[in-house]
């Protein structure tokens, strides 16, 4: 399948998937049933990806395909694309639907692409004939975690290890200023394993900036267990989905999560992001 709009390409070809535009390319390896990004360049120039690659997106409570002592299967299929609504701007969504079938569990994730832009929109929805296996308590985790399949405990909307690049803040909004008079706050990283925020800014050797953002409620808003709104792990960043929980995958169900938006700025102006 191959499809163009602007200078807009999208192939899938061999379950794998490549999204670009004149500035950003990003190659997702789709054959286990899940992603995994293989590849991804701005300007022509590849970023450095740590191996091997693990899945970019998670479900809590959901096991993914290779987990030790559980049976599951995904199968992805052929994306769909459509282009956005007016109020959304000039560009397309490329949606693929995963299915895992012991579960019945359903998986899309929707890609975001504008023409000329260095960046990329991601949504998650979610649907399951079962309840996520998770404790809801600390007295049954504790008790009964050792029996449980190693499962991810947060949603994870994208994740990509980025072998070059430093976090350097966050930038959180807050509605409420009650205990803090400003309105906006930066976070400086300094190792610690999460940031809150809607934006998170990285730097890479070149002096090339990367940021997610959040088209989210801000941090105290959020409907989400996970404690923070981004989380860094060696060079993986992940963003967890904060629009809800575990206990909103009901049998039968669809939700969905926010939009996440992946963007770089080459020039390493902080002002364009």
């Amino acid at each position: 399948m191959q499809y163009h709009f602007q200078d807009i390409a999208v192939c899938w070809e061999h379950r794998q998937l490549t999204l670009s535009n004149r500035r950003l390319c990003r190659v997702i390896d789709w054959s286990d049933g899940m992603p995994r990004t293989l590849r991804l360049a701005l300007d022509g120039s590849e970023f450095a990806l740590d191996e091997p690659p693990a899945f970019d997106c998670a479900v809590a409570g959901f096991p993914l395909p290779g987990t030790e002592g559980v049976r599951c299967t995904y199968l992805a299929a052929e994306p769909t694309v459509e282009p956005l609504p007016p109020e959304d701007g000039d560009g397309i969504k490329v949606t693929v639907r995963t299915r895992e079938a012991g579960r019945r569990l359903e998986i899309a994730v929707s890609y975001i692409l504008y023409p000329e832009l260095p960046v990329l929109g991601l949504e998650l929805e979610v649907r399951s004939a079962v309840l996520p296996l998770l404790c809801w308590t600390r007295r049954s985790g504790e008790e009964f975690s050792a029996s449980l399949p190693r499962s991810p405990r947060v949603t994870v909307t994208d994740s990509l290890a980025l072998a070059a690049f430093t976090v350097e803040k966050s930038v959180e909004f807050r509605m409420r200023t009650d205990v803090n008079d400003a309105p906006v706050l930066e976070h400086p990283f300094h190792g610690e394993a999460g940031l809150v925020g809607n934006i998170l800014v990285a730097r890479d050797d070149g002096d090339r900036r990367l940021f997610y953002l959040q088209e989210a409620s801000p941090s105290q808003e959020r409907r989400s267990y996970a404690p923070f709104d981004f989380t860094v792990s060696g060079s993986r960043i992940a963003a967890p989905e904060g629009a809800f929980n575990p206990d909103d995958i009901t049998p039968g169900r669809r939700v969905t999560g926010n939009r996440l938006v992946l963007g770089f700025a080459s020039d390493g102006d902080e002002a364009h992001l």
